[in-house]
């Protein structure tokens, strides 16, 4: 057939590029009739249809046996279990049969042509998916098989057992910050749980990493479920950031008639909210929702502290003043869709929390080697702290934080000794022994964590590096030794002048501890290796001075270490805007300009209609629109930002009016 030919055959059966329908069936037939082979075979000029064969489907990854595949990632089919839906890889398919015609344009007809079956649901995300009911994919991919044109075994994904392993994962990752024994909760105790985030939970980011859990339990039903008398006050809102009185007045009511001393847990829940923190806008401190900070406060004194426990969510630091409200905090950042569950099983003590802070927990932040630099009224963002971020410049600069790096508590406890360091090294692998033991009452993991330490040098480098970490799980009594290996890069630093990294000569102490603050064991070693080619301590006096409240590094200091001033983003004058400029300054320097951006404001509250300016998607809109170029606007903005309104609020921030005037008239 000419191509003419084969269009007119699918002309009949049109692909669109999205769609769902329903299709009613009323008989099962094979997906592929011997009318469809022959039309297939007379697209062929060899008038055969190419036969593969492939091997096994495993953790939906197909592994090839025989054939020219070559994307080792490609896979036949996906089954969503839950919903009964399963996405067909079209794309992979076609590398199998090559003859002319694209699988989707196949499937289209033979589907429509086709009478098999009940209401079968079918979307065509793009040309290379097609997502359908697990039934009909069964059917397609028979009917291939049939034909020997592939050969697969599916393995069916057991969701729940995923979802064991993603509450695994969160046990394991939980940071207990403090405990005046509190938790683990006898369950002879009555649970009171408060808060929204209890039964709304953040357990994800916000924007493009939202996804749709399989499964999702909330800590009140999962708490429940463990066999706990829980009462639940929501408390708070969510998505509002005020306390109302009424609010506050029926919640502290209610808790007065269910608080017992003696029989109760509080279960404060307790984070940042998707307003506050998600993708595509920024925070601008540490503070977390006014609303529960307040009834947190009032409910600590209405019934003391020592028996609430706060339970955090977030995805970053935050601001854990309301501490000083409450006896135990349980650390879950954004712990996936499992994260109800996680807090069952570690409140009840079935599970011992065992994860370690992977970052500090400042006090503000102004505390922050950055916070003189970041976010300048321009464009030019200067990292003037080189390499002091995190724990480097805390522990370097002695500045003190609410928690340290590598911190988490146990309701178990751990001792270390017996540390084996060599007394002098020159190269290659060596190891680190020591042992850890469980002195506590109950099970647990702990995280060794090997740090090592210049006594004295002339490099800006941090006093204390991270070198190791091992987790070790231990019953009561038990000990073990835990063996870490160091090498050359250990004691490395990057030489500028060799464009390499070198091993520095000098004394080292080698720490084990819990935490960078919580260092147990120490011991001297003596490193033989190169010298620097220059004593920055001298050249850059400002990296080695203290420097408690943000980095203070002189623009001259910075720019001889950058090894030049970069270029600037200058301030721009009115004359000098082009399209490439952001929205939001070429917008403020103009009235016409400002009448713009008004109409824009009242547009985005029309088209995102029922959200507030808190809102997450609101605030994604917003800051998308007002940081993004000009050029930009126009193709993200479904035409409601033209060519000659750009060209209008250009002219008008350079003072041009004439030609914004001559634009407006201009087709």
């Amino acid at each position: 057939l000419s191509q003419v030919e084969v269009d007119e055959i699918f002309k009949k059966f049109p692909l669109q590029s999205v769609f769902i329908h329903e299709l009613k069936y009323e008989e099962e037939v094979s997906a592929l009739t011997d009318e469809e082979i022959r039309i297939l075979n007379m697209l062929l000029d060899d008038k055969k249809v190419l036969r593969m064969s492939y091997g096994e489907l495993v953790n939906n990854k197909i592994h090839v046996t025989q054939g020219p595949l070559k994307n080792m990632d490609d896979y036949i089919v996906k089954y969503d279990k839950h919903n009964r839906l399963a996405t067909l890889n079209l794309s992979f398919l076609n590398q199998i049969w090559k003859v002319g015609v694209t699988i989707p344009e196949y499937l289209s007809t033979v589907l429509k042509k086709s009478d098999w079956g009940n209401n079968i649901l079918m979307s065509w995300p793009s040309k290379n998916v097609l997502i359908c009911q697990q039934d009909t994919a069964d059917h397609i991919l028979s009917g291939f098989k049939k034909k020997g044109w592939i050969a697969y075994r599916i393995y069916e994904v057991d969701m729940e057992e995923q979802n064991q392993v993603a509450r695994k994962l969160e046990n394991e990752s939980a940071v207990l910050l403090k405990n005046n024994s509190v938790l683990p909760i006898g369950k002879e105790k009555k649970v009171i749980i408060i808060g929204e985030l209890a039964r709304q939970m953040r357990f994800q980011g916000g924007g493009s990493s939202h996804i749709q859990p399989t499964e999702m339990t909330n800590a009140i039903e999962a708490i429940r479920e463990k066999g706990y008398q829980v009462t639940y006050i929501q408390g708070y809102q969510n998505e509002k950031e005020e306390l109302g009185e009424k609010q506050l007045q029926d919640t502290i009511e209610k808790l007065k008639q269910e608080y017992r001393k003696k029989d109760c847990v509080i279960l404060y829940f307790i984070g940042l909210t998707e307003s506050y923190e998600g993708e595509g806008y920024d925070r601008k401190n540490l503070k977390i929702p006014q609303n529960q900070e307040e009834l947190l406060a009032e409910i600590a004194e209405t019934v003391g502290k020592d028996h609430i426990a706060a339970i955090s969510l977030g995805g970053a630091p935050m601001d854990f003043s309301f501490e000083k409200n409450v006896g135990a905090i349980l650390h879950m950042y954004l712990g996936g869709q499992a994260v109800g569950e996680s807090v069952a099983d570690l409140i009840s003590g079935e599970v011992n929390p065992s994860g370690k802070l992977a970052e500090t927990i400042p006090f503000s932040e102004k505390d922050t080697p950055a916070w003189r630099y970041f976010a300048p009224p321009n464009d030019d963002v200067e990292y003037r702290e080189s390499i002091f971020v995190g724990y480097r410049y805390y522990e370097t600069f002695h500045v003190p934080v609410k928690y340290p790096f590598g911190y988490g508590l146990s309701y178990t406890s751990f001792s270390y000794s017996e540390l084996n360091v060599p007394e002098v090294y020159s190269g290659g692998k060596i190891q680190i022994r020591f042992k850890i033991k469980n002195i506590g009452k109950v099970s647990g993991a702990e995280i060794a964590q090997l740090y090592i330490c210049p006594i004295e040098s002339d490099v800006i480098r941090s006093h204390i590096e991270l070198k190791g970490f091992q987790k070790i799980y231990l019953h009561p009594g038990e000990e073990k030794e835990v063996i870490l290996e160091l090498d050359e890069r250990s004691f490395s630093v990057y030489d500028v002048e060799k464009k390499a990294f070198s091993m520095l000569s000098g004394k080292y102490q080698i720490c084990i501890g819990a935490s960078v603050h919580d260092l147990q064991l120490k011991a001297n070693m003596e490193v033989v290796g190169n010298s620097y080619f220059r004593n920055e301590r001298e050249l850059f006096p400002d990296y080695f001075r203290e420097q408690p409240h943000g980095m203070e590094i002189s623009a001259e200091q910075f720019y001889q270490l950058l090894g030049g001033e970069p270029k600037h983003d200058k301030e721009k004058k009115r004359g000098e805007y082009t399209v490439y400029d952001s929205y939001q300054d070429v917008v403020n320097v103009s009235m016409f300009g400002k009448f713009v951006r008004g109409v824009v404001h009242i547009g985005l509250k029309i088209i995102l209609r029922g959200k507030s300016e808190r809102d997450p998607a609101f605030k994604m809109v917003k800051m998308g629109v007002e940081e993004g170029n000009l050029e930009g606007l126009i193709a993200t903005s479904g035409g409601i930002a033209t060519p000659k309104l750009i060209d209008m609020l250009v002219y008008n921030a350079n003072k041009k009016y004439l030609q914004a005037f001559k634009r407006l008239l201009k087709k």
